[in-house]
């Protein structure tokens, strides 16, 4: 099985950015659908990374349809831009089920890097909002809490290197201040701690995390 039917640059929204790929699975009907959210600090590469190391090949051929999104860059709006544009992609995959022919009701999310913090971002999204209809998360090294970063980046066990990143940092980018010294700003954008403060009866869906 490999991808048949591939749709490119369809619009999601206003901004030049806001814009995805469709891939289909050949000979599957109604395939279940990965959406992909490439990694690069929220600030620049984007949804090509999906045919890096076969992924898309590789997703088409177990018969899985895959969408993979560019976002906003945080040097075009701060958060929540970002999280935003996540969103209204998860609701332009159920929307448009019928013209593309996937299940949407077998969805999930995979991202890398800062867009395995926004894959992240899109559970705790589908817990606070169930329409959104999402039945797992895979988060490749997510950025988890902002606040920490700059503590991490001083505290790893390679001298000289992360703790000597250029100001401002990604995530102060992304939030327009510090993290550092706004901790309530970097909370806000902290999937680990939005998700602690969801009501006792929200459902997260399941959620891979991959760290090394």
């Amino acid at each position: 099985v490999q991808a048949h039917d591939e749709f490119l640059d369809v619009p999601y929204g206003d901004h030049e950015r806001q814009v995805l790929d469709v891939f289909m699975p050949d000979g599957v009907e109604n395939p279940p659908v990965v959406l992909f959210i490439f990694g690069g600090r929220w600030l620049r590469d984007d949804k090509t990374e999906v045919h890096d190391y076969r992924r898309l090949f590789r997703m088409n051929q177990a018969g899985i349809a895959v969408v993979s999104m560019n976002h906003r860059y945080s040097t075009d709006e701060i958060w929540p831009a970002q999280r935003d544009d996540v969103e209204a992609v998860l609701r332009f995959i159920h929307a448009n089920a019928g013209t593309y022919g996937y299940d949407s009701s077998r969805l999930a999310v995979w991202g890398q890097s800062s867009g395995a913090h926004l894959a992240l971002w899109s559970g705790v999204m589908s817990a606070q909002d169930p329409e959104l209809g999402l039945d797992a998360v895979v988060s490749w090294f997510s950025p988890t809490n902002l606040s920490l970063l700059w503590e991490d980046r001083e505290n790893d066990e390679v001298p000289g290197a992360n703790e000597r990143m250029r100001e401002p940092t990604p995530e102060a980018q992304l939030l327009g201040v510090s993290a550092r010294e706004d901790k309530a700003a970097g909370d806000a954008a902290s999937p680990d701690v939005q998700a602690s403060l969801l009501p006792s009866d929200a459902v997260l869906p399941p959620t891979f995390l991959v760290h090394g």
